[in-house]
């Protein structure tokens, strides 16, 4: 059933390893993009989120907490 189907297909790209010429993927797992946008937007979202508490911390210089210092020490 296997071979039949791939049959009537006709001919398509399939992926083959150097060390292992006795096998083929028909589909990649993971596109180059896939890959790039899962090691991008979490870095972007820990770089924006650490800027963001840099700057507040640089703008309040931590005013906010003077007067709770009692209860924080």
């Amino acid at each position: 059933m296997f071979k039949a189907e791939l049959q009537k297909r006709g001919k398509f790209k399939c992926f083959i390893s150097n060390e292992h010429d006795d096998e083929a993927l028909m589909f990649k797992f993971y596109r180059p993009t896939a890959i790039f946008y899962a090691l991008f937007w979490p870095a972007v979202t820990f770089s924006v989120s650490l800027l963001t508490i840099i700057g507040i911390y640089v703008v309040d210089q931590c005013k906010v907490w003077q007067s709770d210092a009692l209860w924080i020490a």
